[in-house]
């Protein structure tokens, strides 16, 4: 007996990831990061691991993204959480720009502070400037540091997207973990507008396609932290646009190599849009192995469409792409950072960092 025909939903399914698997495989690396033809594919990228020290958590309750942020302990969400703190920790460490007493960490879109208290805590010769537009979670954050002793902390209930955040003096540096959508593009943006170094740990790129709305709706809103205003185009990079633009075009049969009027920016916006989809949650059914490897793949675009927006707009900026350690199955263990060429401590810090290349 033969099997049944293959449904409608299941050839609409393969055709799509037909169409994601040719878009992937595309895309050439950016040379304005310094890629060379002999990593010109996706695939033979080697994104370098970070390894961090370890923090004694146990020794230091009230930091502990577990035990004094209340996840669940032994969870894999608290495991991860530590390791990412860790991280912070330790590229903060080695970026800083001012004497260690004088420092001012920014913790951009900081949410309830497990990053803020880890850095403030851990590191108590900075203090940490918090900025979050939910009020609620700076509010929860700063009942939390009052039980810490000599923990510098200040919050600023602030809208990422404004020009207009003053930052103090002695900021040496813009963190972002985990600061959803388009917060993440808001404060790469703070940190370049300042010329600072930033450290951004990126996620839920989909939620950047939704068109912020700041009307009829309260702070705490997920979408409103999360979506892209008017002004903020993605993708953020020439170079991923002329790598879309020529998938497109080829997908069309264009005759024309590279001609940009040819395609529509609602086919750029879509294209871009099913890449940020497959770099959240990858694509469609799929065995866990393919999973892993499509949102691997979509992830990396999407991360260095990032630092090439970056490169491209600010010239005088050395960035670097990293993964966490032990994050292998993770989907969001990248750790974007940049330094201004001109801040040579930082630049020196950036060379420092311990990474294993070609590890998991």
């Amino acid at each position: 007996m033969s099997p049944p025909p293959p449904s409608a939903w299941s050839k609409r399914t393969a055709k799509r990831r037909q169409q994601m698997e040719q878009l992937l495989s595309s895309i050439k690396l950016p040379s304005i990061l310094g890629y060379d033809k002999t990593t010109e594919s996706l695939h033979d990228l080697q994104v370098p691991v970070l390894h961090a020290p370890a923090i004694p958590w146990n020794s230091f309750p009230l930091l502990d993204p577990e035990q004094g942020g209340r996840l669940q302990k032994d969870s894999p969400r608290g495991r991860r959480k530590r390791i990412q703190v860790e991280a912070f920790c330790y590229i903060v460490d080695k970026l800083m720009m001012h004497p260690k007493d004088e420092s001012v960490i920014v913790d951009a879109g900081s949410g309830a502070g497990n990053l803020t208290i880890g850095m403030a805590g851990w590191l108590q010769w900075q203090g940490v400037l918090a900025i979050d537009v939910n009020e609620t979670a700076l509010q929860q954050l700063a009942s939390r540091a009052s039980q810490i002793t000599n923990c510098r902390i200040q919050t600023l209930t602030a809208d990422l997207n404004d020009s207009n955040i003053q930052l103090p003096t002695q900021a040496s540096v813009v963190c972002s973990l985990h600061a959803c959508g388009a917060a993440t593009d808001m404060g790469l943006q703070l940190a370049t507008r300042h010329q600072l170094p930033f450290v951004a740990s990126p996620c839920c790129t989909a939620k950047s396609m939704a068109l912020r709305r700041s009307v009829g709706y309260g702070p705490s809103a997920s979408f409103q932290r999360s979506g892209a205003p008017i002004d903020m185009v993605y993708p953020r990079s020439q170079w991923l646009r002329l790598e879309l633009f020529k998938y497109l075009n080829a997908s069309s049969a264009s005759d024309v190599e590279n001609d940009q009027s040819s395609i529509s920016s609602e086919s750029l916006f879509n294209t871009y849009s099913k890449l940020a989809k497959v770099a959240d949650v990858g694509l469609g059914p799929q065995t866990p192995l393919e999973q892993v490897r499509h949102q691997r793949l979509a992830k990396l675009v999407v991360e260095l469409d990032r630092l090439a927006g970056v490169v491209e707009q600010h010239s005088n900026y050395q960035v670097k792409l990293v993964r966490l350690c032990n994050h292998a199955d993770y989907g969001k263990a990248e750790i974007l950072i940049g330094v201004p060429s001109d801040n040579h401590l930082a630049v020196k810090g950036l060379n420092e960092l311990a990474l294993l290349h070609g590890g998991a």
